[in-house]
């Protein structure tokens, strides 16, 4: 489903009609819709999903380029015009599958919003079992710290003149 809702305008509608109710009904602790409750500083349209990953493998990155600027802009123009959200926008935060091909064309097609993100992660070798998500007693490190190749640092990115750029995620 990750690359579907950028061609399908019954899932682009979907989306519109989720975040509507989302976004539209009152908090009935606050007494405040989503949309006007200053305590939400940004919304991300999409979290962890484009089309320049290995969703679609056939479409050009030019066309997909084009594709998720167009899909960026059109879900961000409903927040601010239909639903008159007033928070920052962030269209998505993943990465490509390629770097070295395609994070240019990704941060293009995130540029319909306020506000550009990426989740950086520099892995020093976490071994044990169940490393992937936890730390427990008895797991060890195995790699060189990322001050050693700081070209590793979450925050050495390549950022697009005139956005500011968020790391959502790190570790």
């Amino acid at each position: 489903m990750w690359g579907v809702m950028y061609f399908s305008d019954t899932l682009k509608n979907a989306y519109k009609n989720r975040v509507k109710y989302l976004y539209t009904e009152k908090n009935t602790y606050t007494g405040i819709v989503l949309k006007d409750d200053p305590a939400v500083a940004l919304i991300q349209i999409k979290n962890e999903a484009g089309v320049f990953w290995w969703t679609i493998s056939s479409v050009k990155p030019e066309f997909e380029k084009i594709i998720m600027q167009k899909f960026y802009q059109e879900i961000h123009d409903y927040y601010r015009n239909n639903l008159g959200c007033v928070q920052l926008i962030n269209a998505n935060n993943w990465k490509t599958a390629d770097a070295n091909l395609l994070f240019d064309a990704e941060r293009y097609s995130n540029t319909s919003s306020e506000v550009l993100a990426v989740n950086r992660y520099n892995d020093p070798g976490h071994v044990g079992e169940n490393s992937g998500w936890r730390i427990n007693p008895g797991h060890y490190y195995v790699g060189n710290s990322v001050l050693f190749e700081p070209h590793k640092l979450p925050v050495n990115i390549k950022q697009v003149k005139g956005y500011p750029m968020l790391v959502t995620e790190s570790a």
